[in-house]
Protein backbone atom coordinates (compact mmCIF):
# COMPACT_ATOMS: atom_id res chain seq x y z
CA UNK A 1 0.00 0.00 0.00
CA UNK A 2 2.96 2.29 1.19
CA UNK A 3 4.12 2.52 -2.73
CA UNK A 4 0.70 3.03 -3.99
CA UNK A 5 -0.44 6.67 -5.34
CA UNK A 6 -3.34 7.04 -3.40
CA UNK A 7 -5.69 10.27 -4.03
CA UNK A 8 -8.54 12.24 -2.58
CA UNK A 9 -11.35 11.49 -5.08
CA UNK A 10 -11.35 13.32 -8.19
CA UNK A 11 -15.73 13.30 -8.15
CA UNK A 12 -15.13 15.43 -5.45
CA UNK A 13 -14.45 18.71 -4.19
CA UNK A 14 -13.47 21.28 -1.07
CA UNK A 15 -15.08 24.56 -0.92
CA UNK A 16 -13.38 26.73 1.14
CA UNK A 17 -16.02 28.64 3.16
CA UNK A 18 -14.18 31.34 4.80
CA UNK A 19 -14.76 30.06 8.11
CA UNK A 20 -14.64 26.65 7.40
CA UNK A 21 -15.36 23.99 4.89
CA UNK A 22 -17.44 21.81 2.87
CA UNK A 23 -17.11 18.80 0.49
CA UNK A 24 -19.21 18.56 -2.44
CA UNK A 25 -19.09 16.82 -5.89
CA UNK A 26 -17.36 18.54 -8.45
CA UNK A 27 -18.43 19.32 -11.84
CA UNK A 28 -19.10 15.82 -13.53
CA UNK A 29 -22.37 15.76 -15.02
CA UNK A 30 -22.78 12.49 -13.92
CA UNK A 31 -21.47 10.21 -10.93
CA UNK A 32 -21.26 6.35 -10.82
CA UNK A 33 -22.45 5.83 -7.38
CA UNK A 34 -20.42 2.76 -6.83
CA UNK A 35 -17.48 5.30 -6.69
CA UNK A 36 -18.66 8.79 -5.34
CA UNK A 37 -21.88 10.30 -3.79
CA UNK A 38 -23.71 12.23 -5.74
CA UNK A 39 -25.88 15.29 -4.78
CA UNK A 40 -24.89 16.13 -1.61
CA UNK A 41 -23.01 19.00 0.24
CA UNK A 42 -21.90 18.05 3.85
CA UNK A 43 -19.86 20.35 6.32
CA UNK A 44 -16.05 18.66 7.53
CA UNK A 45 -14.01 20.02 9.90
CA UNK A 46 -10.93 22.23 8.36
CA UNK A 47 -7.55 19.79 9.45
CA UNK A 48 -10.00 17.19 7.91
CA UNK A 49 -10.21 19.55 4.52
CA UNK A 50 -5.98 19.76 4.99
CA UNK A 51 -5.62 16.00 5.65
CA UNK A 52 -7.41 15.02 2.18
CA UNK A 53 -5.24 18.22 0.70
CA UNK A 54 -2.29 15.88 0.82
CA UNK A 55 -3.69 13.19 -1.55
CA UNK A 56 -2.74 15.36 -5.19
CA UNK A 57 -2.91 12.25 -7.06
CA UNK A 58 1.09 12.92 -8.01
CA UNK A 59 3.04 11.29 -4.71
CA UNK A 60 2.78 7.92 -3.23
CA UNK A 61 1.38 7.00 -0.07
CA UNK A 62 5.32 6.77 1.40
CA UNK A 63 6.06 10.61 0.64
CA UNK A 64 2.79 11.68 1.90
CA UNK A 65 2.62 10.08 5.38
CA UNK A 66 5.79 11.77 7.02
CA UNK A 67 4.48 15.50 5.33
CA UNK A 68 1.32 14.63 7.27
CA UNK A 69 2.41 13.16 10.51
CA UNK A 70 4.97 16.62 10.80
CA UNK A 71 1.29 18.56 9.90
CA UNK A 72 -0.39 17.18 12.39
CA UNK A 73 1.96 16.39 15.01
CA UNK A 74 1.02 12.61 15.29
CA UNK A 75 3.33 9.33 14.45
CA UNK A 76 3.60 7.95 10.68
CA UNK A 77 1.81 5.02 11.99
CA UNK A 78 -1.38 7.22 13.06
CA UNK A 79 -1.74 9.41 10.26
CA UNK A 80 -1.81 5.46 8.50
CA UNK A 81 -4.59 4.61 10.39
CA UNK A 82 -6.55 7.87 9.47
CA UNK A 83 -5.59 6.84 5.80
CA UNK A 84 -6.89 3.44 6.42
CA UNK A 85 -10.07 5.04 7.79
CA UNK A 86 -10.83 6.93 4.80
CA UNK A 87 -9.72 4.62 1.97
CA UNK A 88 -12.46 3.35 0.31
CA UNK A 89 -14.29 4.23 2.72
CA UNK A 90 -18.17 3.39 3.54
CA UNK A 91 -20.22 6.72 4.77
CA UNK A 92 -19.21 7.40 7.67
CA UNK A 93 -19.65 9.66 11.15
CA UNK A 94 -16.62 11.01 12.40
CA UNK A 95 -16.54 12.96 15.67
CA UNK A 96 -13.85 15.45 15.66
CA UNK A 97 -13.58 18.64 18.13
CA UNK A 98 -16.64 17.60 20.17
CA UNK A 99 -18.25 17.31 16.76
CA UNK A 100 -19.81 14.56 14.51
CA UNK A 101 -19.18 14.93 10.64
CA UNK A 102 -21.14 13.17 8.44
CA UNK A 103 -18.49 11.88 5.90
CA UNK A 104 -19.32 10.69 2.01
CA UNK A 105 -17.81 7.32 0.68
CA UNK A 106 -14.75 6.75 -0.77
CA UNK A 107 -12.60 10.29 0.03
CA UNK A 108 -9.37 8.14 -0.76
CA UNK A 109 -9.02 5.60 -3.98
CA UNK A 110 -6.31 4.53 -5.69
CA UNK A 111 -5.29 6.74 -8.69
CA UNK A 112 -7.18 6.23 -11.89
CA UNK A 113 -7.68 7.82 -15.56
CA UNK A 114 -9.76 10.44 -13.68
CA UNK A 115 -7.15 13.45 -13.10
CA UNK A 116 -8.13 15.54 -9.87
CA UNK A 117 -8.61 18.71 -11.45
CA UNK A 118 -8.34 20.80 -8.22
CA UNK A 119 -5.07 20.42 -5.76
CA UNK A 120 -4.94 22.00 -2.55
CA UNK A 121 -2.50 23.28 -0.15
CA UNK A 122 -3.27 21.98 3.63
CA UNK A 123 -2.23 25.06 5.00
CA UNK A 124 -4.61 27.03 3.70
CA UNK A 125 -7.59 25.67 5.64
CA UNK A 126 -5.76 26.46 9.29
CA UNK A 127 -7.61 28.62 11.37
CA UNK A 128 -8.30 29.75 15.10
CA UNK A 129 -10.90 28.06 17.10
CA UNK A 130 -12.64 31.76 18.02
CA UNK A 131 -12.54 32.29 14.00
CA UNK A 132 -14.17 28.79 12.93
CA UNK A 133 -18.00 28.51 12.88
CA UNK A 134 -19.32 24.78 12.54
CA UNK A 135 -22.94 25.81 13.14
CA UNK A 136 -24.07 28.15 10.71
CA UNK A 137 -25.85 26.47 7.52
CA UNK A 138 -26.17 28.76 4.54
CA UNK A 139 -22.39 28.88 2.95
CA UNK A 140 -20.48 32.28 2.81
CA UNK A 141 -19.66 32.58 -0.41
CA UNK A 142 -21.97 30.55 -2.94
CA UNK A 143 -19.92 27.65 -4.56
CA UNK A 144 -22.09 27.91 -7.83
CA UNK A 145 -24.19 29.63 -10.13
CA UNK A 146 -25.71 29.49 -13.64
CA UNK A 147 -26.42 32.07 -15.97
CA UNK A 148 -29.59 32.27 -18.05
CA UNK A 149 -28.63 33.32 -21.42
CA UNK A 150 -31.67 34.87 -22.80
CA UNK A 151 -35.39 33.66 -22.89
CA UNK A 152 -34.85 33.17 -26.59
CA UNK A 153 -35.40 29.76 -28.15
CA UNK A 154 -35.19 28.13 -32.07
CA UNK A 155 -38.01 26.22 -31.19
CA UNK A 156 -41.83 26.81 -29.18
CA UNK A 157 -42.00 23.95 -27.47
CA UNK A 158 -45.43 23.63 -26.05
CA UNK A 159 -44.37 22.05 -22.69
CA UNK A 160 -42.08 24.89 -21.72
CA UNK A 161 -41.26 25.91 -18.64
CA UNK A 162 -39.39 29.04 -19.51
CA UNK A 163 -41.07 32.66 -18.92
CA UNK A 164 -41.58 34.00 -22.29
CA UNK A 165 -44.43 36.88 -21.23
CA UNK A 166 -41.99 38.95 -22.67
CA UNK A 167 -38.71 38.04 -25.02
CA UNK A 168 -35.60 38.98 -23.29
CA UNK A 169 -32.27 38.80 -25.09
CA UNK A 170 -29.03 39.16 -22.89
CA UNK A 171 -28.13 42.66 -21.93
CA UNK A 172 -24.58 41.94 -21.23
CA UNK A 173 -21.51 42.00 -23.42
CA UNK A 174 -19.27 39.43 -23.20
CA UNK A 175 -16.48 41.89 -22.04
CA UNK A 176 -19.29 42.42 -19.14
CA UNK A 177 -19.15 38.64 -18.54
CA UNK A 178 -15.63 38.73 -18.65
CA UNK A 179 -15.65 40.70 -15.15
CA UNK A 180 -18.13 38.74 -13.92
CA UNK A 181 -16.20 35.54 -14.09
CA UNK A 182 -13.21 36.95 -12.76
CA UNK A 183 -14.94 37.88 -9.60
CA UNK A 184 -16.08 33.98 -9.07
CA UNK A 185 -13.21 33.01 -9.81
CA UNK A 186 -11.43 34.94 -7.48
CA UNK A 187 -14.39 34.11 -5.24
CA UNK A 188 -13.17 30.34 -5.15
CA UNK A 189 -16.49 29.95 -7.57
CA UNK A 190 -16.04 26.32 -8.49
CA UNK A 191 -18.60 25.80 -11.48
CA UNK A 192 -20.17 27.69 -13.48
CA UNK A 193 -22.99 26.83 -15.46
CA UNK A 194 -25.04 28.18 -19.12
CA UNK A 195 -29.01 27.73 -19.37
CA UNK A 196 -31.40 29.39 -21.65
CA UNK A 197 -33.62 30.21 -23.68
CA UNK A 198 -30.15 29.57 -26.05
CA UNK A 199 -26.28 29.85 -25.81
CA UNK A 200 -26.35 29.54 -29.59
CA UNK A 201 -28.56 32.49 -29.82
CA UNK A 202 -26.74 35.14 -28.07
CA UNK A 203 -24.31 36.87 -30.29
CA UNK A 204 -21.33 36.27 -28.45
CA UNK A 205 -21.21 33.07 -27.47
CA UNK A 206 -17.73 31.94 -28.46
CA UNK A 207 -16.44 34.94 -26.50
CA UNK A 208 -18.44 33.84 -23.55
CA UNK A 209 -17.08 30.31 -23.52
CA UNK A 210 -13.61 32.18 -24.19
CA UNK A 211 -13.45 34.09 -21.44
CA UNK A 212 -15.62 31.12 -19.13
CA UNK A 213 -12.25 29.10 -20.36
CA UNK A 214 -9.71 31.27 -19.51
CA UNK A 215 -10.53 30.71 -15.69
CA UNK A 216 -10.98 26.74 -16.36
CA UNK A 217 -14.93 26.84 -16.40
CA UNK A 218 -16.24 24.58 -19.00
CA UNK A 219 -20.54 24.57 -18.29
CA UNK A 220 -22.30 21.88 -19.55
CA UNK A 221 -24.10 22.72 -22.87
CA UNK A 222 -27.17 21.93 -23.76
CA UNK A 223 -29.18 22.60 -27.00
CA UNK A 224 -32.28 22.24 -29.75
CA UNK A 225 -30.15 24.26 -32.39
CA UNK A 226 -28.95 22.56 -35.10
CA UNK A 227 -25.58 24.02 -35.13
CA UNK A 228 -23.65 24.01 -37.79
CA UNK A 229 -19.70 22.28 -38.76
CA UNK A 230 -18.19 26.06 -38.27
CA UNK A 231 -19.65 25.99 -34.60
CA UNK A 232 -18.82 23.11 -33.63
CA UNK A 233 -15.09 23.42 -34.94
CA UNK A 234 -14.87 26.73 -32.63
CA UNK A 235 -16.35 24.34 -29.91
CA UNK A 236 -13.87 21.95 -30.44
CA UNK A 237 -11.01 24.50 -30.19
CA UNK A 238 -12.31 25.83 -27.04
CA UNK A 239 -11.76 21.83 -25.42
CA UNK A 240 -15.40 20.78 -25.54
CA UNK A 241 -15.81 17.00 -26.56
CA UNK A 242 -19.51 16.71 -25.30
CA UNK A 243 -22.65 18.25 -25.69
CA UNK A 244 -26.56 17.44 -25.38
CA UNK A 245 -28.52 17.54 -27.43
CA UNK A 246 -32.34 18.30 -26.81
CA UNK A 247 -34.65 15.75 -29.42
CA UNK A 248 -38.04 14.71 -28.99
CA UNK A 249 -39.11 12.49 -31.90
CA UNK A 250 -37.58 11.79 -35.23
CA UNK A 251 -40.80 12.49 -36.72
CA UNK A 252 -41.19 15.65 -38.41
CA UNK A 253 -44.70 15.51 -37.87
CA UNK A 254 -44.50 15.35 -34.21
CA UNK A 255 -42.16 18.17 -34.08
CA UNK A 256 -43.89 20.15 -35.87
CA UNK A 257 -46.88 19.86 -33.63
CA UNK A 258 -44.28 19.65 -30.67
CA UNK A 259 -41.59 22.08 -31.38
CA UNK A 260 -43.30 24.10 -33.58
CA UNK A 261 -40.49 23.96 -35.89
CA UNK A 262 -40.86 23.16 -40.14
CA UNK A 263 -40.31 19.97 -41.62
CA UNK A 264 -36.75 19.83 -42.46
CA UNK A 265 -35.97 20.62 -38.82
CA UNK A 266 -34.72 16.48 -38.27
CA UNK A 267 -32.70 16.88 -41.88
CA UNK A 268 -30.78 19.40 -40.26
CA UNK A 269 -30.53 17.44 -36.72
CA UNK A 270 -28.76 15.10 -39.01
CA UNK A 271 -26.54 17.22 -40.44
CA UNK A 272 -25.26 18.20 -36.79
CA UNK A 273 -25.10 14.77 -35.38
CA UNK A 274 -23.30 13.43 -38.26
CA UNK A 275 -20.76 17.13 -37.78
CA UNK A 276 -20.43 16.33 -34.12
CA UNK A 277 -19.62 12.53 -34.80
CA UNK A 278 -16.71 13.69 -37.23
CA UNK A 279 -15.49 15.98 -34.86
CA UNK A 280 -15.29 13.66 -32.13
CA UNK A 281 -17.88 14.67 -29.87
CA UNK A 282 -19.73 12.66 -27.57
CA UNK A 283 -23.65 13.34 -27.39
CA UNK A 284 -26.16 12.70 -24.67
CA UNK A 285 -29.91 13.54 -25.90
CA UNK A 286 -32.84 14.54 -23.86
CA UNK A 287 -36.17 14.07 -24.68
CA UNK A 288 -38.91 15.23 -22.73
CA UNK A 289 -42.28 12.78 -22.87
CA UNK A 290 -45.91 14.26 -23.66
CA UNK A 291 -49.17 12.82 -24.50
CA UNK A 292 -47.55 13.20 -28.50
CA UNK A 293 -44.50 11.71 -28.57
CA UNK A 294 -44.69 8.89 -25.72
CA UNK A 295 -46.31 5.65 -27.04
CA UNK A 296 -44.08 2.01 -28.59
CA UNK A 297 -43.91 3.07 -31.52
CA UNK A 298 -42.28 6.98 -31.41
CA UNK A 299 -39.94 5.76 -28.68
CA UNK A 300 -38.76 2.78 -31.14
CA UNK A 301 -38.53 5.45 -34.06
CA UNK A 302 -36.42 7.83 -32.30
CA UNK A 303 -34.09 5.63 -30.85
CA UNK A 304 -33.79 3.62 -34.04
CA UNK A 305 -32.84 6.87 -35.72
CA UNK A 306 -30.48 7.60 -32.98
CA UNK A 307 -28.99 4.29 -33.41
CA UNK A 308 -27.42 5.22 -36.85
CA UNK A 309 -24.63 7.82 -35.08
CA UNK A 310 -22.14 6.08 -32.56
CA UNK A 311 -21.54 8.81 -30.69
CA UNK A 312 -24.63 9.15 -28.96
CA UNK A 313 -23.79 7.38 -26.05
CA UNK A 314 -26.95 8.03 -24.13
CA UNK A 315 -30.60 9.10 -24.25
CA UNK A 316 -32.31 9.75 -21.32
CA UNK A 317 -36.28 10.39 -21.25
CA UNK A 318 -37.84 13.18 -18.97
CA UNK A 319 -41.34 12.75 -18.01
CA UNK A 320 -42.68 16.54 -18.65
CA UNK A 321 -43.40 18.26 -15.69
CA UNK A 322 -45.56 20.84 -14.14
CA UNK A 323 -44.41 24.72 -14.42
CA UNK A 324 -45.76 27.96 -12.77
CA UNK A 325 -44.64 29.57 -16.07
CA UNK A 326 -47.19 27.38 -18.40
CA UNK A 327 -50.83 27.81 -17.90
CA UNK A 328 -52.86 24.20 -16.20
CA UNK A 329 -54.46 23.85 -19.30
CA UNK A 330 -51.56 23.85 -21.66
CA UNK A 331 -50.14 21.71 -18.91
CA UNK A 332 -52.70 19.16 -18.67
CA UNK A 333 -53.44 19.47 -22.69
CA UNK A 334 -49.29 17.86 -23.58
CA UNK A 335 -49.28 15.77 -19.89
CA UNK A 336 -48.32 12.11 -20.61
CA UNK A 337 -51.07 9.97 -19.95
CA UNK A 338 -50.66 7.82 -16.68
CA UNK A 339 -51.70 4.67 -19.12
CA UNK A 340 -48.54 5.44 -21.09
CA UNK A 341 -46.78 6.06 -18.09
CA UNK A 342 -47.18 2.30 -16.30
CA UNK A 343 -45.72 1.08 -19.80
CA UNK A 344 -42.85 3.40 -20.09
CA UNK A 345 -40.56 1.27 -17.78
CA UNK A 346 -40.95 -2.11 -19.72
CA UNK A 347 -40.95 -0.50 -23.18
CA UNK A 348 -37.64 1.73 -22.39
CA UNK A 349 -36.65 -1.86 -20.80
CA UNK A 350 -37.33 -3.27 -24.35
CA UNK A 351 -35.23 -0.66 -26.06
CA UNK A 352 -32.19 -1.49 -23.80
CA UNK A 353 -31.84 -4.83 -24.46
CA UNK A 354 -32.00 -4.34 -28.28
CA UNK A 355 -29.84 -1.17 -28.54
CA UNK A 356 -27.54 -2.52 -26.03
CA UNK A 357 -25.05 -0.10 -27.03
CA UNK A 358 -26.19 2.99 -25.83
CA UNK A 359 -28.10 3.63 -22.38
CA UNK A 360 -31.38 4.76 -22.48
CA UNK A 361 -32.55 6.26 -18.88
CA UNK A 362 -36.34 7.52 -17.49
CA UNK A 363 -35.24 10.60 -15.52
CA UNK A 364 -37.16 10.94 -12.08
CA UNK A 365 -40.45 12.79 -11.91
CA UNK A 366 -43.14 14.20 -9.60
CA UNK A 367 -45.32 10.97 -8.24
CA UNK A 368 -49.06 11.10 -6.58
CA UNK A 369 -47.66 9.54 -3.24
CA UNK A 370 -45.54 12.74 -2.70
CA UNK A 371 -48.79 14.73 -2.67
CA UNK A 372 -52.06 12.80 -1.88
CA UNK A 373 -51.39 10.13 0.46
CA UNK A 374 -51.38 9.50 4.23
CA UNK A 375 -49.22 12.03 7.05
CA UNK A 376 -47.17 8.90 7.63
CA UNK A 377 -46.21 7.91 3.49
CA UNK A 378 -46.08 11.57 2.82
CA UNK A 379 -43.64 12.55 5.82
CA UNK A 380 -41.30 9.88 4.43
CA UNK A 381 -41.33 10.86 1.06
CA UNK A 382 -40.90 15.07 2.43
CA UNK A 383 -38.14 13.77 4.26
CA UNK A 384 -36.30 12.15 1.41
CA UNK A 385 -37.17 14.98 -0.72
CA UNK A 386 -34.12 16.88 -3.06
CA UNK A 387 -32.31 19.85 -1.10
CA UNK A 388 -33.13 23.27 -2.62
CA UNK A 389 -29.67 24.78 -3.35
CA UNK A 390 -30.75 28.11 -4.30
CA UNK A 391 -29.75 30.79 -1.94
CA UNK A 392 -27.83 27.92 0.21
CA UNK A 393 -24.74 27.42 -2.03
CA UNK A 394 -25.94 28.64 -5.50
CA UNK A 395 -27.84 31.38 -8.01
CA UNK A 396 -29.19 32.39 -11.01
CA UNK A 397 -28.31 34.95 -13.07
CA UNK A 398 -30.82 36.51 -15.47
CA UNK A 399 -30.20 38.06 -18.48
CA UNK A 400 -30.34 41.69 -17.64
CA UNK A 401 -28.00 40.85 -14.54
CA UNK A 402 -30.83 40.07 -11.70
CA UNK A 403 -29.61 37.42 -9.24
CA UNK A 404 -32.71 35.05 -8.73
CA UNK A 405 -32.53 31.86 -6.44
CA UNK A 406 -34.16 29.21 -8.84
CA UNK A 407 -34.10 29.36 -12.81
CA UNK A 408 -38.08 29.10 -12.38
CA UNK A 409 -38.65 32.04 -10.83
CA UNK A 410 -37.18 34.23 -13.18
CA UNK A 411 -38.24 37.77 -12.87
CA UNK A 412 -40.38 37.60 -9.96
CA UNK A 413 -39.80 40.76 -7.77
CA UNK A 414 -40.14 38.71 -4.20
CA UNK A 415 -37.14 36.99 -5.32
CA UNK A 416 -34.21 39.38 -6.88
CA UNK A 417 -31.79 39.65 -4.72
CA UNK A 418 -29.55 42.23 -6.60
CA UNK A 419 -27.73 42.87 -9.76
CA UNK A 420 -24.34 41.77 -10.64
CA UNK A 421 -23.69 44.70 -13.50
CA UNK A 422 -23.81 47.04 -10.07
CA UNK A 423 -22.35 45.20 -7.34
CA UNK A 424 -19.81 41.83 -6.84
CA UNK A 425 -20.84 38.66 -6.37
CA UNK A 426 -19.70 38.72 -2.79
CA UNK A 427 -22.12 41.82 -2.16
CA UNK A 428 -25.13 40.72 -3.25
CA UNK A 429 -25.12 37.16 -1.75
CA UNK A 430 -24.53 38.81 1.79
CA UNK A 431 -26.97 41.74 1.22
CA UNK A 432 -30.24 41.70 3.30
CA UNK A 433 -32.11 40.97 0.77
CA UNK A 434 -30.29 37.82 0.44
CA UNK A 435 -30.32 36.91 3.68
CA UNK A 436 -33.98 38.05 4.91
CA UNK A 437 -34.94 35.66 1.71
CA UNK A 438 -33.63 32.24 3.26
CA UNK A 439 -33.77 33.50 7.32
CA UNK A 440 -37.38 34.02 6.38
CA UNK A 441 -37.80 37.63 7.84
CA UNK A 442 -41.12 39.19 7.50
CA UNK A 443 -42.57 35.95 5.83
CA UNK A 444 -45.02 34.88 8.40
CA UNK A 445 -46.20 38.71 9.25
CA UNK A 446 -50.11 38.80 9.03
CA UNK A 447 -50.18 35.06 7.61
CA UNK A 448 -52.23 32.39 8.57
CA UNK A 449 -50.12 29.47 7.30
CA UNK A 450 -49.69 26.45 9.28
CA UNK A 451 -46.06 27.00 8.96
CA UNK A 452 -46.32 29.83 10.83
CA UNK A 453 -46.55 27.98 14.26
CA UNK A 454 -44.93 24.68 13.04
CA UNK A 455 -42.51 23.55 15.81
CA UNK A 456 -39.78 22.02 13.16
CA UNK A 457 -40.35 25.35 11.11
CA UNK A 458 -36.43 26.55 10.95
CA UNK A 459 -34.99 22.48 10.76
CA UNK A 460 -37.83 22.39 7.90
CA UNK A 461 -37.26 25.83 5.91
CA UNK A 462 -33.58 27.05 7.08
CA UNK A 463 -30.90 24.30 8.65
CA UNK A 464 -32.72 21.33 6.50
CA UNK A 465 -34.01 20.79 3.02
CA UNK A 466 -35.43 23.49 2.25
CA UNK A 467 -39.11 23.70 0.44
CA UNK A 468 -39.46 24.53 -3.07
CA UNK A 469 -40.75 27.93 -3.47
CA UNK A 470 -41.85 26.76 -7.31
CA UNK A 471 -43.91 24.18 -5.63
CA UNK A 472 -45.48 26.30 -3.40
CA UNK A 473 -46.76 28.93 -6.02
CA UNK A 474 -47.82 25.82 -7.87
CA UNK A 475 -50.32 24.60 -5.45
CA UNK A 476 -50.97 28.03 -3.48
CA UNK A 477 -50.51 30.97 -5.37
CA UNK A 478 -47.63 34.22 -5.23
CA UNK A 479 -49.72 35.44 -2.31
CA UNK A 480 -49.28 32.75 0.01
CA UNK A 481 -45.36 32.10 -0.36
CA UNK A 482 -45.34 31.58 3.92
CA UNK A 483 -47.43 28.35 2.87
CA UNK A 484 -46.21 24.73 3.29
CA UNK A 485 -44.43 22.81 0.40
CA UNK A 486 -47.33 20.79 -0.85
CA UNK A 487 -45.80 17.91 -0.35
CA UNK A 488 -45.30 18.98 3.21
CA UNK A 489 -47.76 16.08 5.18
CA UNK A 490 -49.72 18.85 7.10
CA UNK A 491 -49.98 20.68 3.50
CA UNK A 492 -53.68 22.23 2.93
CA UNK A 493 -54.80 20.44 0.05
CA UNK A 494 -54.87 22.50 -3.70
CA UNK A 495 -57.20 21.64 -6.63
CA UNK A 496 -54.16 20.74 -9.81
CA UNK A 497 -52.74 17.67 -10.38
CA UNK A 498 -49.31 18.79 -10.88
CA UNK A 499 -48.29 15.05 -10.19
CA UNK A 500 -48.48 11.50 -12.08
Amino acid sequence: MLEKIIIFNPYYHIHHDINRAFILNDNFFQIDNEVAKSEFHTLIHPIQASFLSFFDGEHKLSEILPKIANFLRISEEEALEKVNMFYYNQEINVEYDNHVFGLPPNLLIEKSNVPRKTKYNPSDFLMTKNFLDLKQNRFNKPNNFTIVINNICYTNCKYCYADKKEARQCQLSSMQFGKIISDAHQLGIKQIDITGGELFLYKEWYELLTELKNYNYFPYISTKVPINEQQIIKLKGLGYDFIQFSLDSADPLTLTDLLDVDENYISKVKETLSNLQKHGFKVTINTVLTNKNSDRNQLNQLINFLNKYENVKEVQFAVMGYSINMTYENYMDYKMKKSKLAELDKIVDELQSVYSKKKIAIAGFSEEKEYVASVSEKTKSFNERAMCSGNFNSFIMLPNGDVTICEELYFRENFIMGNLLENTIDEVWNSDKAKNLFYLKNLFENSHSICKECSIIDECRISGLGVCWTEIIGAYGENNLSYPDPRCPHAPTFNKEVYY
